[in-house]
């Protein structure tokens, strides 16, 4: 397959574009050729998946599929609502958050998917395309007409029609899952994948290979279905879509003082990783000082009296640089292993250690510890927590996020830093966290959702 539009246009969707590709190549079916369409359920009940961006995560998947059928860069996609059918389109140029932007203009409702169906088979004869379609309709419920829907399937046979439907969210699934489950209502042109309640639970690659999908005649397409269900989490595509958002240099702007906003006082935030030289200049990498101390109250918290003594005279200052000499300075959160960062590692029980202090919570441990580590440990605290949607575990949450699709969301947040004119002493993470801190700082405490 020719990826050149992806490297050029979409480099993000170049690893799921391959592994569609390769997944195709293991079932030996190459050198096919179809349409792609989408078809996305817009009723009630999806939308906890479409706030979390499991939805996006699908179509980028479908998008990067495409790749290997056809050569436009477009996938039409049709939103299933309560009304007439919502079409679109979906492309190498505008994928990323484009599901989010779409779906707020569509009605919710009960969705009728036969009439999204016949919308998508409408537009692909009118086309006038001489190759199959291949129509990836995504499910989250049973249809409210199931004879209308069988009387489709067949109807659309002879038309070089292939329907995938691959169910995810929280309806029930029984009769997509049960169109071929005797002889008499087995349709050539159907094939269903469950992929759960939430699209980011994804079979491995076992699965593969245990996947049976029929083929229609003269298309033999095998989609490999479970390559439509992204790797990367939905975290990965909320913090894309803040980061690449119009508002994310502006606000960086806003907080450092620089580029159009230089005028404005900056956030005192803005001085935690520079104060005094930061905290993990060599001299004093693995100590606390009195400056680190000044530098995490930039952040609006402090350290208690007595255990910040502790700290700078006593054993709870020789356990934390203990810990912090086997804690690496040099590198950033992108180039560690997820096992620098798990429970047991040194930086994790160094957090353990200073938050099982008096007075000292899991927000101040954290900011303590990125003003010693700040290339390798983020900033974290309510506000940040509520807009990513209280991620499992942050630290390896992140690290999975910028290490994804070739480490594209480190080198977003890179070209970020240097499009707000900041130093690059000024760490990715730090641009980051100060990037959805500033989105939502000011919603948290209006919509009064301080720890939550």
């Amino acid at each position: 397959m020719d990826l050149s539009k992806f490297e050029r246009m979409a480099p993000g969707l170049l690893v799921p574009a391959r592994q569609a590709g390769k997944a195709l190549v293991d079932r030996d079916i190459v050198n096919r050729r179809a349409a792609v369409y989408l078809i996305l359920d817009h009723d009630w009940h999806m939308e906890e998946m479409y706030e979390s961006f499991a939805v996006q995560a699908f179509a980028e998947r479908v998008l990067a599929l495409s790749a290997n059928l056809d050569d436009d860069g477009t996938v039409p996609v049709v939103f299933s609502s309560g009304r007439e059918p919502f079409l679109e389109e979906i492309r190498l140029d505008n994928y990323r958050g484009r599901i989010g932007q779409l779906h707020t203009q569509v009605d919710w409702g009960w969705g009728n998917v036969a009439e999204a169906m016949r919308r998508a088979v409408r537009h692909y004869q009118e086309s006038g395309a001489a190759d199959p379609a291949f129509v990836v309709t995504q499910v989250g419920d049973e249809p409210w007409d199931k004879a209308e829907l069988r009387s489709l399937l067949q109807n659309t046979a002879s038309l070089g029609v292939f329907w995938l439907f691959v169910g995810f969210g929280r309806g029930k699934l029984a009769f997509y899952k049960n169109l071929n489950a005797s002889a008499s209502a087995t349709f050539t042109n159907v094939a269903f994948y469950d992929a759960g309640k939430n699209p980011g639970s994804v079979p491995d690659e076992r699965s593969t290979l245990g996947l049976w999908t029929p083929s229609p005649p003269g298309c033999g397409i095998d989609p490999a279905s479970e390559h439509l269900m992204s790797t990367a989490t939905p975290l990965t595509h909320r913090l894309s879509s803040l980061i690449t958002s119009d508002q994310a240099v502006r606000n960086l702007q806003r907080y450092f003082g620089t580029g159009a906003q230089n005028e404005a006082v900056p956030f005192t935030g803005s001085r935690f990783e520079h104060l005094a030289g930061g905290g993990d200049r060599p001299a004093v990498a693995n100590t606390v000082t009195a400056d680190d101390l000044i530098a995490v109250q930039t952040l609006s918290v402090r350290i208690p009296a007595q255990a910040a003594l502790n700290l700078l005279e006593g054993d709870l200052g020789v356990r934390l640089s203990e810990l912090l000499s086997g804690v690496r300075v040099d590198i950033d959160m992108v180039e560690a292993e997820a096992v620098d960062l798990a429970d047991g590692s040194p930086a994790h029980t160094a957090w353990h250690l200073l938050r099982g202090q008096p007075g000292i919570g899991w927000v101040t441990a954290g900011k303590l510890l990125a003003r010693k580590r700040p290339r390798l440990v983020p900033v974290y605290d309510q506000v940040v927590r509520c807009v990513l949607g209280h991620p499992e575990s942050f630290w390896l949450d992140l690290h999975a996020a910028l290490r994804s699709d070739n480490w594209a969301l480190h080198h977003e947040l890179t070209a970020l830093r240097q499009i707000a004119e900041l130093p690059e002493t000024v760490s990715v993470l730090r641009i980051c966290d100060v990037v959805l801190w500033m989105h939502h700082r000011t919603d948290h405490e209006q919509r009064n959702c301080i720890g939550t």
